[in-house]
């Protein structure tokens, strides 16, 4: 049975960050086992916030403020307050693409493997007080990584875009599963462009550089 949203469409909730507040907003979105949680990235206040959500296993997306403001431009929305950013979030979030998709699942596997990698550090450190606690959330988050690479391969599997340009890419010797979902997620216009305009976007084109008597 598909579950009532949190709140009615279109319509805003305050919810102050404080730790408090945070984890009570995320329990009643456990209930409600959403998709994805999406979040704008606003210089870290929105930390603590990944942080519960990630430790409630809720799927969650840090998108580019640019973005939002840029798909709010085309909407016409060029008043900037909290509820119209909220708003507009909501809609940027329910309209994006199966790369972008990708791209968002793609940056949340870097978090949790930077995350990873600093648990796994302080574990080396620790006191024997503190290692049951760092063993324990570095379980945790393994096997969120874990689901997360499933999430990515069944996207990349459903759309039929992402399989056909995965199945090319992984034709490659060297290039797997990994390399192929980045490489569709971070760079889409492969495929779409020659390969001197794809060099040149990534940046590993080589290009005159003279000024004066120096010749690059």
């Amino acid at each position: 049975m598909r579950r009532p949203p949190l709140l009615p469409e279109g319509s805003v909730e305050t919810v102050p960050n404080v730790l408090e507040k945070v984890r009570e907003l995320c329990g009643r979105l456990v209930s409600l086992a959403p998709a994805l949680v999406v979040l704008e990235a606003t210089g870290g206040l929105e930390r603590p916030l990944v942080r519960e959500l990630s430790a409630a296993g809720l799927p969650v997306a840090l998108v580019n403020p640019r973005q939002v403001r840029d798909y709010a431009r085309a909407l016409g929305k060029l008043a900037k307050t909290d509820r119209i950013d909220a708003v507009v979030l909501g809609s940027f979030s329910k309209r994006a693409t199966p790369t972008s998709k990708l791209r968002d699942l793609l940056s949340r596997r870097t978090q949790l493997k930077e995350m990873l990698l600093a648990e796994k550090n302080r574990l080396r450190r620790a006191s024997p007080t503190l290692k049951e606690g760092l063993a324990r959330h570095i379980r945790f988050l393994e096997e969120e990584l874990a689901a997360l690479e499933k999430e990515i391969a069944e996207l990349k599997k459903a759309e039929k875009e992402l399989a056909e340009k995965a199945a090319i890419l992984e034709s490659a010797p060297g290039v797997g599963k990994v390399t192929s979902a980045v490489l569709i997620g971070y760079l889409p216009e492969l495929g779409k462009l020659p390969g001197k305009q794809i060099a040149a976007l990534v940046g590993v084109a080589p290009f005159n550089w003279d000024s004066g008597r120096m010749r690059g």
